[in-house]
């Protein structure tokens, strides 16, 4: 990072832009086995996504167990819709590299979130007094 700033003189809006194309250049992807290397970070991609969407829902399926309403729902599906495996093209000239970064993300926070929101379904549930009522 010194390295960029010091090629970049004193504009912190130059070191950006020669550090980003720094970093650019190092995750570029050409020549030989690019394409195989492509087709893998797609494959990738699209299972950390089912990975995704498998964690969202039996997320759902537990809350809804728990009587929470379809509206409610919602968020847990919401990393999964807008996951990059929808968007993102492996084809952007760094072999999915970034597309696969970020579908571990939104794995991750998948996983996160369903979890939050289970902790805060299970505290949130009344539990009937046990015992006899008089």
């Amino acid at each position: 990072m010194r390295r960029c700033v010091r090629a970049a003189g004193r504009s912190r809006l130059q070191a950006f832009g020669v550090c980003f194309l720094w970093a650019g250049l190092a995750w570029a992807c050409s020549g030989p086995g690019a394409a195989e290397a492509i087709e893998r970070a797609t494959s990738l991609g699209w299972i950390l996504f089912g990975a995704a969407a498998l964690v969202a829902g039996l997320a759902m399926l537990g809350l809804r167990r728990l009587g929470w309403s379809f509206k409610r729902l919602r968020w847990a599906a919401l990393p999964v819709a807008l996951d990059p495996a929808w968007w993102w093209s492996a084809r952007a000239g760094d072999c999915g590299r970034t597309l696969v970064l970020g579908a571990w993300i939104f794995l991750g926070l998948t996983v996160l979130l369903a979890a939050i929101l289970l902790v805060v379904a299970f505290r949130g549930r009344k539990v009937a007094p046990s015992g006899p009522t008089h």
